[in-house]
């Protein structure tokens, strides 16, 4: 009995020991999940005062509905008076900026481009307005990149316009900008392009600057293979009167610009090009020193000064090789251009030789066209230089003979002569012919200009420049 009754107590004391350590743990995980619960509780209010405190200050400078404004007093009080003509006149380069549009795309601050004209624009003396359009859809996307690249002193330049439109990257082309040179009154001038994609562009810009919209022609887009000859980049100033145009335009869409412009147009010959433009062959270079009617020197894309460096740069015995490609579609085939002067034979070489001859050619007479419209224009318009900047080209399908409006030709390199010009500084791609981009940095090293080369693939890729994705607003005071 007496044992019985030991074993009990040590039973006891056991079961006493094991409580407690149960209850100890018991307590150590309640203590651990009330401290997960307080800081999970913490971490919420900390996430939540970070949303709010981020809905409060973000965006900081940009709101999407903040009130358009498209008014620049300090670039309309310094402007040169407008030219004394009556009615909307499209002023040439040599203008003064007022506002830059810029077409927004998703990633657009990836690409070096838009922070390089940005910055150009915010540090010109005066500064010049930018306004981005902004696709449907896209405006929470494009305040998200623009808005850190501002600060106090540069927000109130910078605006972004929301739009109807799919796309807005190829700014030049939807529209036209002509100002009345009486009463100073901007106007948009409509112009036609395909479905969503731009259409309804001049219209927001129209209502949200109060600007007078001058509507497009009556052109059925669907029935012309190839419309972009309407478009802005084929529609160029030369001089308070005269207007560069391209020969694809419809007649109708000329006749839009004969009714509305004050100013002669001068059609060059453009159809052998791919998408049409201008603005792929010819580009102003203001040189103020010069003054009177044109105050301007004149670059030209040509593909005889390409063969023409090629030709010597296939001399040098440590010349860098010139791959190109030939072939249409799937069958390409990569072969050295710089063999094409030592006697190769290659199907490539005859067609890329003989192709950019015949183009150049097509150039000639246009130079000779513009010349003698120059000269007609008197004053000093006789004296202005031509400066040639190598361009090479390639028809877009092989054909028997090269050189005719079915060529169809595209740049191989993206393009410097369709570049872009802001106060001093000048933007344009870089070329990957390496003889050719040292030629062109020479050329542009007489004028007083800061020289951007920047990457153009981006828009080389679909057949466009640097130049199409910028509509320029020049200002001059009535």
């Amino acid at each position: 009995m007496k044992r019985k009754v030991q074993i009990d107590k040590k039973m006891e004391k056991k079961r006493s020991l094991l409580l407690r350590i149960l209850s100890v743990a018991l307590f150590f995980c309640i203590s651990i999940i009330f401290i997960l619960l307080s800081e999970n509780q913490k971490l919420k209010e900390s996430l939540a005062n970070q949303n709010n405190k981020t809905k409060t200050n973000y965006p900081h400078f940009i709101s999407e509905n903040k009130k358009l404004s498209c008014e620049n007093p300090g670039v309309d009080e310094i402007s040169p008076k407008c030219p004394s003509k009556k009615g909307n006149i499209i002023l040439p380069r040599f203008y003064p900026i007022h506002t830059i549009y810029m077409g927004y795309e998703a990633n657009i601050t990836t690409t070096g481009l838009f922070q390089s004209v940005l910055k150009a624009a915010l540090s010109a003396t005066p500064i010049i307005k930018v306004i981005v359009m902004v696709p449907k859809g896209k405006m929470q996307k494009a305040i998200d990149e623009i808005d850190p690249l501002l600060n106090d002193f540069t927000k109130d330049y910078v605006e972004v316009l929301l739009t109807p439109s799919d796309y807005t990257i190829w700014a030049q082309d939807y529209f036209e900008l002509a100002i009345d040179s009486k009463t100073g009154a901007l106007s948009i001038i409509d112009l036609p392009y395909e479905k969503e994609a731009g259409e309804h562009i001049p219209t927001a810009i129209s209502l949200a600057c109060n600007h007078n919209l001058i509507g497009q022609s009556e052109i059925d887009v669907s029935n012309m293979p190839r419309p972009s000859g309407n478009f802005g980049g084929n529609i160029d100033a030369l001089t308070d009167n005269l207007v560069l145009i391209g020969n694809n335009m419809h007649p109708s869409q000329k006749q839009v610009l004969v009714e509305e412009i004050q100013q002669k147009f001068l059609e060059i010959d453009v159809k052998w090009l791919s998408v049409g433009h201008v603005d792929e062959l010819i580009s102003v270079i203001p040189v103020k020193q010069k003054g009177g009617k044109c105050p301007f020197d004149l670059l030209y894309a040509s593909p005889g000064k390409a063969l023409e460096l090629l030709e010597k740069e296939s001399k040098n015995p440590e010349a860098e090789k010139v791959e190109f490609r030939y072939g249409f579609g799937d069958q390409l085939q990569k072969f050295s251009l710089l063999d094409c002067f030592q006697g190769s034979r290659h199907p490539g070489c005859t067609s890329t030789l003989e192709a950019n001859n015949e183009y150049q050619k097509r150039i000639d007479r246009n130079i000779i066209k513009i010349r003698e419209a120059l000269r007609a224009e008197g004053g000093n318009c006789g004296q202005v230089k031509f400066r040639s900047i190598p361009v090479l080209f390639t028809a877009s399908q092989e054909q028997s003979k090269y050189g005719t409006d079915n060529d169809l030709a595209v740049t191989v390199d993206p393009n410097p002569v369709n570049n872009v010009l802001i106060g001093n500084h000048i933007f344009l791609p870089k070329q990957n012919f390496n003889v050719f981009h040292q030629y062109t940095r020479e050329q542009l090293a007489d004028y007083k200009l800061k020289t951007n080369f920047v990457d153009g693939k981006y828009v080389h890729f679909f057949g466009g420049g640097i130049h199409c994705s910028l509509n320029l607003r020049r200002a001059c005071r009535p």
